[in-house]
C-alpha cells in the first residue's frame, strides 16, 4: 500500500476488510464497495449494516461514504430513495450514499462519432438522469472510467474528452439551487485493463497515460474523493 491512501474492496469479501483493520500500515483507509442487485431494500439495509462495521473506513465529516456497484443498473431512483431512507431509519444518519452511474457512459460512442460533442438532446437527457439520482442519493460517483475507450492509431485509449464532458454536466446539475452545497461528488481514475481478456469493455494503460488523463480530469472538478 506504499504511496496510496487506501484500498477499495467489495464487502462480499469481508476477510479483506478484517486484514486491512489489522494492517500494520497506519493511516491506511479502506473503502467498502457494496454489491446489491437482488433482495431490494432488505438486502440494501443489511449490506449497509455490514459496511458500517468496518473500523478503518474512510469518512467525510464523520460519516462513512458508501457506493453500491452499478447503482443505476440495479436501482431506479425511486427504489434507491426507498432503500436509503430505510437504511437511515434503521441504522441512523451515519453514512453518505453515492450512486454509481454506469448509465452515463452510454452516450460516449455517439459522442465520438459526432466530433466529440453530444448529439442534440443527449446532454440534457443525461442531466435529467443525474438529477433523478441526486434526488434519491447523497451524491454521485463517476466511476466508469475503464469503460470509456476510443480507437486511436489502431488501439483502444481512454476517452478523456467524454469523461470531462460527463463531469461537467454532473457538476452543473449539482450547482442547481435544490442541490447546491448539499450533495457530494466522487470520481475515479483508471490505470489499465481491469479484465484484460475482455478487451471490448476496457482501456489499455498506454504507459500511464490513461491513469494521468483520468486523474487530471477528476482533480479538475474537485471531488470529495477519487
Amino acid at each position: 500500500a506504499s504511496g496510496i491512501d487506501g484500498l477499495a474492496l467489495f464487502v462480499r469479501k469481508p476477510r479483506f476488510l478484517r486484514a486491512c483493520a489489522d494492517s500494520p500500515v497506519k493511516g491506511l483507509y479502506t473503502f467498502p464497495i457494496m454489491f446489491v442487485r437482488k433482495g431490494g431494500t432488505a438486502a440494501f439495509v443489511e449490506t449497509c449494516r455490514r459496511v458500517l462495521e468496518n473500523p478503518c473506513a474512510y469518512r467525510i465529516n464523520g460519516k462513512m461514504p458508501m457506493v453500491s456497484y452499478w447503482t443505476s443498473k440495479f436501482f431506479t431512483p425511486g427504489e434507491l430513495k426507498a432503500a436509503c431512507d430505510a437504511a437511515r431509519t434503521e441504522l441512523g444518519d451515519r453514512f453518505i450514499f453515492f450512486a454509481s452511474m454506469p448509465v452515463l457512459a452510454r452516450e460516449w460512442v455517439r459522442f465520438e462519432q459526432n466530433g466529440r460533442k453530444f448529439v442534440p438532446g443527449a446532454r440534457e437527457e443525461l442531466k435529467g438522469i443525474v438529477r433523478s439520482y441526486l434526488e434519491a442519493a447523497d451524491g454521485i460517483q463517476l466511476s466508469e472510467a475503464h469503460m470509456l475507450a476510443k480507437l486511436e492509431g489502431g488501439e483502444r485509449v481512454f476517452a478523456r474528452e467524454y469523461w470531462d464532458a460527463i463531469h461537467a454536466l454532473t457538476v452543473e446539475v449539482m450547482s442547481e439551487p435544490q442541490f447546491a452545497g448539499r450533495k457530494y461528488l466522487a470520481s475515479a481514475a483508471v490505470n489499465s485493463h481491469m479484465n484484460f481478456y475482455k478487451g471490448g469493455h476496457e482501456v489499455c494503460e498506454n504507459g500511464t497515460r490513461s491513469l494521468r488523463d483520468s486523474f487530471e480530469v477528476a482533480l479538475k472538478y474537485n471531488p470529495d474523493y477519487i
